[in-house]
């Protein structure tokens, strides 16, 4: 005889008879454990339990108030059932059929796809695009950060998010972090205030708020592929599939797009990511096409006349760009635009000049086991981010995160999955606290972060600061010099003036491991922090306790 059966079969075997076991394996199954001869099977929606006879005689389909169950792992302690869950954490399930949830200080789901932080402020979406710019149906689920503490909420908390999905992008106003706004790749544009969302700019709402978001033609789909803030808390979308492909939601709430794209835009064209440099240019991804719009309001929104517009794409002499797709932009501190695409980063050095003179992206090259090689050339660049010692970090869709120096050119970081705690080497996102240096990487398993050692500085020292001060005993950790004016030269000297260890400082922050230059562990004692700005016309100089030996 022969019997069909799948990938989720469960065999069942008592004295030395096998059997299929239909009633369990009729259902997906995550995990079993077995505990005091009961056979606890965490399926797809549900806990059952069976006996020695593997008849299932208990069990459980949904929480006390909650319903959504997905147990990945359900076991017996201490007269109380545990699921992990992935919905809602650790659950503790009392016999008599109550349940309460054990929750860590983190974000509500895996799902944190992009992020943008302000002012050591984070927000989170859950949405995501696939390559073929389809959207994921996520369940439309926000977080926040802020002092150490996360917050969060979905459709469950405010009921205007139901039916709405596909929130891909997100954007804080960085003049006031209570107003943030993200986009749907179908439901169109959220606006929120204080967590609490108020609006959702969609089809059917044009005119009660005169907005300028426009449908796939045929459908009643906005979607939206990048959000930025001018240094006039001016919104700017991306509106893609429509021929009126860029809007500005102004800082008096008025709306506009009629700006002059030169037809480079239309209802078959997928608009990505936009970045507005420090010059007011907009730099618009036109994704599928691998071209890169450049565009200029010359600071007069509401006069198209004085619009100007170029394009850059593969072509030698016309952008130069590699690959053939571009995933993401970032401006460094120098004003050079890099661009991630599926065969590595390239860069353009002149962006201020990009309307005087065809701009190519230049790729960087790298030494490696003595040969001559192009950065990062074989890899799926989705995220580029630059920190505040102008250093860039590139994440990949297959190789997880690099850091690389401020040119480029030399590794000094290679984060996987394998050598970290990275959850994946598949990398969404990757935003930095400027404040912190704190790097935040969005993966398909979580969201993940790295205490960077930079920060952002600027021209003049702001309340230096070392921590931690006092330095505490036995400490084997790095002590961080922060507030400082950007690249600073840093000399640490004991309270007699004895140099004991010089560096200087990434962006805004210097670090110290608590030796000498001569590699010995620094003496129990105070010390002296003389801080130079580079040009030797701004100084500082602090004091702290070091206990440390």
């Amino acid at each position: 005889s022969s019997s069909s059966f799948d990938s989720n079969t469960v065999f069942g075997k008592k004295d030395n008879a096998v059997r299929i076991m239909d009633e369990i394996g009729s259902h997906e199954i995550n995990s079993f454990e077995v505990v005091s001869n009961r056979l606890f099977v965490s399926r797809l929606y549900n806990v059952g339990f069976f006996n020695e006879l593997f008849e299932e005689d208990g069990g459980y389909y949904e929480y006390q108030d909650h319903q959504g169950m997905q147990p990945s792992q359900t076991t017996f302690y201490n007269e109380f059932y545990w699921v992990a869950d992935q919905n809602f954490g650790l659950a503790l399930m009392y016999p008599w059929g109550g349940s309460k949830f054990i929750t860590p200080n983190g974000p509500n789901t895996i799902n944190t796809n992009n992020i943008d932080i302000v002012n050591g402020v984070l927000w989170s979406c859950s949405g995501l695009l696939d390559p073929d710019y389809q959207y994921a149906y996520n369940t439309p689920e926000f977080n926040m950060y802020s002092g150490l503490l996360w917050s969060g909420f979905d459709q469950s908390d405010q009921p205007i998010l139901t039916d709405n999905f596909g929130f891909v992008k997100i954007a804080i106003n960085p003049f006031n972090t209570s107003e943030v706004y993200s986009g749907s790749w179908d439901k169109g544009l959220l606006e929120m205030h204080d967590g609490i969302v108020t609006t959702i700019y969609n089809d059917t709402n044009k005119t009660t708020f005169n907005h300028t978001l426009s449908p796939v033609q045929g459908t009643n789909q906005i979607r939206i592929g990048g959000l930025a803030f001018d240094e006039d808390q001016n919104l700017w979308i991306t509106n893609s599939q429509v021929s009126n492909a860029l809007s500005v939601k102004k800082a008096d709430g008025t709306w506009y797009n009629n700006f002059n794209l030169g037809g480079n835009v239309g209802d078959f064209t997928i608009v990505g990511e936009l970045l507005i440099d420090r010059n007011g240019y907009k730099w618009i991804l036109l994704n599928r096409k691998k071209e890169i719009l450049v565009f200029n309001d010359n600071g007069t929104i509401d006069n198209p006349g004085d619009d100007e517009y170029t394009i850059l794409n593969g072509q030698e002499g016309s952008g130069n760009i590699p690959g053939d797709r571009i995933n993401c932009i970032a401006e460094d501190l120098n004003g050079a635009i890099w661009i991630g695409t599926n065969e590595g980063p390239a860069v353009i050095y002149s962006a201020a000049s990009v309307f005087d003179s065809r701009q190519d992206a230049q790729r960087i090259y790298v030494q490696q086991d003595g040969q001559t090689q192009i950065l990062l050339e074989t890899e799926n660049i989705k995220s580029i981010a630059v920190d505040g010692a102008n250093r860039k970090w590139f994440g990949s869709t297959n190789s997880g995160v690099y850091l690389m120096s401020e040119d480029g050119a030399t590794e000094i970081s290679h984060f996987t999955k394998i050598n970290s705690p990275l959850f994946s080497d598949d990398i969404k996102d990757i935003e930095i606290n400027s404040i912190n240096g704190e790097v935040f990487f969005c993966t398909d398993y979580g969201l993940i972060s790295y205490k960077g050692t930079a920060t952002q500085g600027d021209d003049r020292f702001s309340n230096v600061q070392v921590y931690p001060n006092p330095v505490p005993e036995n400490y084997s950790g790095l002590v961080a010099i922060k507030g400082l004016a950007q690249n600073s030269i840093v000399k640490i000297t004991d309270v007699n003036g004895l140099l004991v260890y010089q560096t200087q400082a990434k962006g805004g922050q210097a670090i110290w491991n608590g030796y000498s230059t001569s590699g010995k562990k620094a003496r129990n004692g105070v010390y002296l922090v003389f801080s130079t700005d580079p040009k030797g016309e701004e100084h500082n100089v602090t004091k702290f306790l070091y206990l440390g030996n």
